[in-house]
């Protein structure tokens, strides 16, 4: 919507003002014909009637402490001591990390560029990304054909599901630009760093990311940049709604996600598996509103889609019914069934993948000293993956809030409602993975 009719509903707020002084740069000009996006308007509604309802003092010592929050890892360690005491009550945290380990973490994601240049020329293996982009094509192959096969879809909704899954592009270690010098040089030729402090520092390298970011505002969108892509060191997956991308840093093609010397069963559970994931969520309840050039559009019929809501109605009745029983708490099936669709969808086609990797390459030998078949290591693999502990007011924090379920449901989730497992590992009608209702969007 426009800034104008954002002012018109929620008046309450000088939305002009506000958004004009985060932009505040010379050449860019907001008025009230900037278009805004409010994805979530409930949200709105909520927070106009809180602000309402909440002394102007309170709202004052909020915003005053969010801000404090924000800069305390720049500041003294006395201002440290008090945050460490907050986060104590708030997530159960005993300990702070080193002080270079806070560093290494600021430097990385601030000034990634540099850095993430430095990890992939001394650390990371070209082998890595060669393989990891063969595992990439075989998973979205099977993806494509697990569209081709699925009953349910009308074909002209799946002619466009077939379009934007081939138009899925991938980003795997790291652009090429990142190797040369000159690229890194001319993209920070024009920062300027107050070196006054370590907070004047940081928040200059803010301000210079920050306003990168808003030179983009009234341009096309560049789906070629490089530069995007460029966080090589981090451990994590994404797809992108506005690219129709699925990125695959440097850092998460190694360890227990992926190895170029270990049997493919295992990196097709781990790896496979979240890049089966991100795939689907191109398809899942908000990337099935974005079409293939990642536009906000409706391509779906409204039998299909009705159809895809009572799927998915599934899977949130599923996730609701688990109990956390430490806290006696449930899940929250709404919030987390994007996930929880892709994880499903995710490692169901990382299987399908591997077993037609299988067909073309031979029948792998199994790991010694475990009398698991190639098929049953490929589940461990992906329950291994979720392996994690976590301090009891963290897991609260994440359950009641969180878009991901717990860990160990994502595993049980998944796994009972494929018939894969169930029959790799002989599962009985009355085992306990195996659930009466099995739930499934793909």
């Amino acid at each position: 919507m426009l800034i104008r009719d954002l002012q018109r509903q929620f008046p309450e707020i000088n939305w002009l003002k506000y958004i004009g002084g985060i932009v505040n740069m010379p050449n860019i000009k907001i008025t009230e014909e900037e278009v805004v996006i409010v994805r979530v308007p409930d949200y709105f509604i909520n927070l106009m009637n809180l602000i309402k309802r909440t002394p102007k003092r309170v709202l004052a010592n909020y915003i005053l402490a969010k801000t404090v929050l924000f800069i305390i890892p720049y500041l003294h360690q006395d201002m440290r001591n008090k945050e460490d005491n907050y986060n104590k009550v708030l997530q159960g945290v005993l300990d702070r990390k080193s002080r270079w380990k806070e560093c290494v973490n600021i430097a990385t994601t601030s000034i990634n560029l540099p850095i993430s240049s430095l990890y992939v020329k001394n650390y990371f293996k070209n082998e890595s990304k060669a393989r990891a982009e063969d595992l990439v094509y075989t998973v979205k192959r099977e993806f494509i054909k697990l569209l081709e096969k699925v009953s349910w879809l009308d074909n002209i909704t799946r002619k466009h599901a077939l379009e934007k899954a081939a138009a899925i592009a991938t980003y795997i270690g790291y652009p090429i630009e990142l190797l040369d010098d000159y690229n890194i040089n001319k993209y920070y030729s024009n920062i300027q760093i107050n070196f006054d402090s370590y907070l004047s520092a940081a928040l200059s390298i803010n301000l210079f990311n920050d306003n990168l970011e808003f030179e983009k505002l009234h341009g096309s969108f560049n789906r070629s940049d490089w530069s995007k892509h460029s966080l090589a060191t981090e451990i994590n997956a994404y797809y992108s709604l506005e690219e129709n991308s699925i990125s695959f840093p440097a850092g998460i093609l190694q360890g227990t996600f992926f190895d170029i010397n270990r049997p493919n069963y295992m990196n097709y559970g781990t790896l496979g598996y979240v890049i089966g994931h991100e795939i689907t969520h191109g398809f899942d309840d908000e990337g099935r509103q974005f079409d293939k050039e990642g536009n906000l559009n409706e391509w779906w019929s409204t039998k299909t889609r009705d159809t895809f809501k009572e799927k998915a109605e599934c899977i949130i009745r599923q996730y609701d019914n688990y109990i956390y029983k430490e806290f006696n708490q449930s899940l929250n099936g709404v919030n987390t069934q994007g996930e929880n669709i892709a994880d499903n969808a995710g490692m169901k086609v990382s299987y399908l993948a591997y077993q037609s990797w299988v067909k073309e390459n031979g029948i792998e030998p199994k790991l010694p000293g475990l009398d698991y078949s190639p098929n049953q290591m490929f589940w461990i693999s992906a329950a291994q993956l979720w392996c994690s502990k976590y301090r009891k007011e963290e897991m609260l924090n994440a359950i009641l809030s969180d878009d991901h379920a717990p860990p160990k449901f994502r595993i049980i989730g998944s796994l009972s409602n494929s018939e894969y497992f169930l029959k790799d590992f002989k599962c009985g009608a009355n085992s306990t993975m195996n659930s009466e209702t099995k739930c499934g969007v793909w």
